[in-house]
Parts: structure tokens; C-alpha cells; sequence
């Protein structure tokens, strides 16, 4: 029986824990398909710097019936997107890319193999990439998740 954990913002005045994760490299990889398609959106012109992308060169685009998203594949082979995916629909294929996600509106649940997680507005999740963290995801209720999300290579 799988269990679900509900996600929590950290308490306001609340210390950071002395603990830093190590630095993880990008290692350069094979990304989705829908990225394999997209090229960088670099910014052009004065100031122009291939670690900035303007989210009004990048239209948002279906990339199913339930998603709407805005890519820009970086470079480092990491992209970022701003995402909009909508209730309904059939289930999602497991997914086995490393993600790191912030909700902005919405409730999104990911169900692992052993449990499942619920988020909603202001959370946060890093989901590592690997089959051992493969994950689903799924809209809770009838509002439409917006989320940013990076994804890494595998």
C-alpha cells in the first residue's frame, strides 16, 4: 500500500539547517524528447549572456492536450520550464528524468513506487533522476497546476 506524504513550507524565522547538499554537475546526457527538439533561446544583444532566457522569446506551447509548458533547453544540458498542466486525462508513463519543481498554483500529487507526495502553492520537491526515483504525475482537483520545473540529464 503506498502512503502519501503532503509537502511543507518551511515556518517563518525557522533556521536553515547548517547542512549544505553538495554541488551536483549537469553531466552532459540525453534529454526528453520534447527537449531534444527545442534549441537554447539565448539572449541576443547588449548584455547578452548564454546564462539568461527570456521567457518572451519562448512561446507557450501544447505539448499534449493536458500541458502547456515554456522550455528553454540550456547549454549545460539542464532545461527550464514554466509549466501548466490541466486535471483529467489518462495517466502519465513513469518518468525516470531528475526534475527540481516549484508550484505555483494548483496541487499536484507524484507518485512513487512506494509512496506518493502532494504539493501545492509555494512548495518545493527535487525529485533525483534514476529508475530508482521514477515518479507520476498527476493533478489534484479541477484547478490547473502552474509549476516551474528544471530538468536534468540523465
Amino acid at each position: 500500500m503506498a502512503r502519501t506524504v503532503k509537502a511543507r513550507t518551511a515556518k517563518a524565522g525557522a533556521k536553515p539547517s547548517a547542512k549544505k547538499p553538495a554541488a551536483r554537475k549537469a553531466a552532459p546526457g540525453k534529454l526528453s524528447a520534447a527537449k531534444s527538439e527545442a534549441k537554447p533561446r539565448i539572449a541576443k544583444g547588449k548584455g547578452a549572456s548564454p546564462y539568461l532566457f527570456r521567457a518572451a522569446d519562448t512561446p507557450l506551447h501544447s505539448a499534449s492536450t493536458r500541458l502547456r509548458l515554456r522550455e528553454a533547453v540550456t547549454p549545460f544540458g539542464i532545461a527550464l520550464r514554466y509549466q501548466e498542466r490541466a486535471p483529467g486525462g489518462p495517466e502519465s508513463d513513469w518518468c525516470t528524468t531528475g526534475h527540481s519543481v516549484f508550484v505555483l498554483a494548483g496541487r499536484i500529487r507524484y507518485q512513487f513506487d512506494d509512496h506518493a507526495v502532494e504539493a501545492g502553492p509555494g512548495d518545493m520537491l527535487h525529485i533525483p533522476a534514476g529508475e530508482a526515483h521514477r515518479h507520476k504525475p498527476r493533478v489534484i482537483g479541477t484547478e490547473t497546476v502552474r509549476y516551474y520545473l528544471t530538468e536534468f540529464a540523465d
